[in-house]
């Protein structure tokens, strides 16, 4: 059902005295989509719970654990300590 809804997506830009040809859509999330960003969320939790289940967090001196990853939008941020643990995410992370 979600292939057949993003198969023959079409757009065109118009402006004022002119109007491009229709151009399919191929790959993206597409403005105005109600089921593209909750398609692209659900994916990007699936990468980030994998990610996690490699590496832990990195404690503090006082005992608090500050998270291994933080994210927002497309962007991940990691913190790793360790050369074996940037690895380990990095094979994870890359399939």
């Amino acid at each position: 059902m979600i292939m057949n809804y993003f198969q023959d997506m079409h757009m065109c830009f118009a402006l004022k005295k002119f109007t491009t040809g229709w151009q399919q859509l191929e790959v993206g999330i597409a403005m105005g989509c109600s089921i593209s960003p909750i398609l692209f969320v659900a994916a990007f939790e699936v990468i980030l719970i994998g990610a996690r289940q490699v590496v832990g967090g990195i404690r503090l001196p006082a005992g608090q654990r500050l998270p291994l990853l933080r994210s927002y939008m497309d962007d991940i941020m990691c913190l790793l300590r360790t050369a074996p643990c940037t690895s380990r995410l990095l094979k994870r992370l890359g399939g």
